[in-house]
């Protein structure tokens, strides 16, 4: 009975060994496994010796006076602003564009360093083609300048009216929006309709306009699309129409 408990034995540990042999040479020979390994081994050799954190290195301002080395300067290049073109909002609240061009022919204050350039204008007393006024008499101011620039004024403002075509552009935005439908028969007690227009803009778009009167202060709201009446497409041209729903 002894001599098989001593060989019983004997086979436990040899398994034992050929186990932790076998162990040791599937960690050696997987990378992964071995620097897992080492990772541990290391974790538990601080834990039993203490953990000390490496020292920190500092440096104080202006200790170092040597100057950056040129090679590692780069300049800063600030690129220019690109012009965009301005939207500006007439008195009848007819949205305009004003390009990048316009902008810069803008006319700039002289600078404090630069002296105002003196001019002289000299105004005639008559036109020529024109008799010279009689003495004692007044002279009939001439209106034709000012008409002229009315006249341009006039012709780059759209002329909104109500017609044939006109109402065909003003049904297809209630046919495409049913809440400013609701709005014109009175659905929505905060805006009262009060009239309706179109303009033409090319051959086949117009500019329909909506004026609604608030009820809180009487100040009128503009609703204002682009429809094209043969596609039979409905744009939303002004902030106030872009928030409405189009359901």
């Amino acid at each position: 009975m002894e001599n098989r408990f001593y060989i019983d034995r004997n086979r436990v540990y040899a398994g034992v060994i050929i186990f932790l042999f076998g162990a040791g040479l599937f960690l050696g020979g997987s990378p992964s496994l071995r620097h897992r390994l080492i990772a541990r081994i290391v974790q538990l050799k601080q834990a039993t010796k203490g953990y000390t954190n490496p020292p920190t290195v500092e440096a104080q301002v202006g200790q170092n006076p040597e100057p950056f080395p040129a090679q590692y300067e780069k300049p800063i290049v600030i690129p220019p602003k690109p012009a965009l073109p301005m939207i500006t909002i007439s008195p009848q609240g007819v949205p305009q564009i004003v390009p990048p061009s316009s902008q810069a022919a803008a006319p700039q204050p002289p600078s404090l360093g630069q002296a105002r350039p003196k001019r002289s204008i000299r105004i005639p007393t008559t036109i020529p083609g024109q008799s010279e006024p009689e003495a004692g008499a007044q002279p009939t101011p001439t209106t034709q300048p000012e008409q002229q620039a009315s006249d341009t004024d006039a012709s780059l403002e759209p002329v909104f009216r109500q017609g044939d075509v006109e109402r065909e552009a003003y049904n297809l935005v209630l046919g495409k929006y049913t809440t400013v439908s609701g709005m014109v028969t009175g659905n929505n007690p905060a805006l009262r309709f009060k009239t309706w227009a179109a303009a033409k803009r090319e051959e086949d778009t117009y500019w329909v306009r909506l004026i609604f009167e608030q009820a809180s202060d009487k100040s009128e709201v503009s609703y204002i699309w682009e429809v094209k009446v043969t596609a039979k497409q409905v744009t939303p041209l002004n902030y106030n129409a872009r928030s409405l729903p189009k359901s």
